[in-house]
């Protein structure tokens, strides 16, 4: 079986950003405006990695920008990763995950006191019916129900939902689906029809925190 994220995104790599609410655990399938905030790891210092990598030159380059613009939206965008990582940590259960909407970061929570938690941080809140250990349990029964070889797995905190990819065709896509028949609305399906494409930054809809 193989799991694989559908998008990866150049500076999601630069930080180390895998995990929960954050870049997606198995898959990233985010909406193309709202993008999942990163977990944790090193920040991107004068718009290069620890390893070396010069992320600001490759968001320059892909979005056509100069490299102080690209910098510049680095140095936002490490700072929602980090605010996005505290805030899901603090709320813990009741967090369904992080993401950036038109560059603003949103943390969905489950109840009304910690979305005013949340607001007083100064990031949008917006209350969702699921928490991100909730869809994490669910992602991971799908995991061990009988699926195709390049099946991909994740979580979309924006839609609040567990997300299956699936290969265009073959006999197991049915088990799949009936075991994401009990979860109702929390999972959706989506076809994969064509090669991962890499994206440089954090995109809107991208998982953070």
């Amino acid at each position: 079986r193989t799991r694989r994220p559908r998008r990866r995104t150049v500076l999601a790599a630069a930080i180390a950003v895998v995990a929960p609410v954050a870049f997606v655990p198995t898959a990233a399938a985010a909406k193309p405006g709202d993008q999942p905030a990163p977990t944790s790891g090193t920040a991107v210092t004068a718009g290069r990695a620890a390893g070396g990598a010069d992320v600001a030159g490759a968001i320059a380059r892909q979005r056509g920008i100069s490299r102080d613009a690209a910098e510049k939206l680095l140095r936002a965008e490490n700072a929602n990763v980090d605010l996005a990582n505290r805030l899901t940590t603090a709320l813990g259960a009741k967090s369904g995950g992080a993401y950036l909407s038109g560059g603003t970061l949103v943390v969905t929570v489950t109840d009304a006191a910690s979305a005013a938690k949340v607001t007083a941080t100064g990031a949008k809140a917006r209350i969702v019916a699921r928490g991100q250990r909730q869809l994490e349990a669910i992602q991971r029964t799908l995991e061990a129900a009988p699926s195709e070889a390049n099946t991909t797995w994740g979580i979309d905190p924006a839609a609040n939902q567990v997300v299956v990819g699936l290969p265009a065709s073959g006999a197991k896509n049915a088990a799949q689906r009936t075991a994401a028949r009990r979860f109702g609305s929390a999972v959706r399906f989506e076809t994969e029809d064509g090669a991962v494409q890499p994206n440089v930054g954090i995109s809107s809809g991208d998982p953070l925190g």
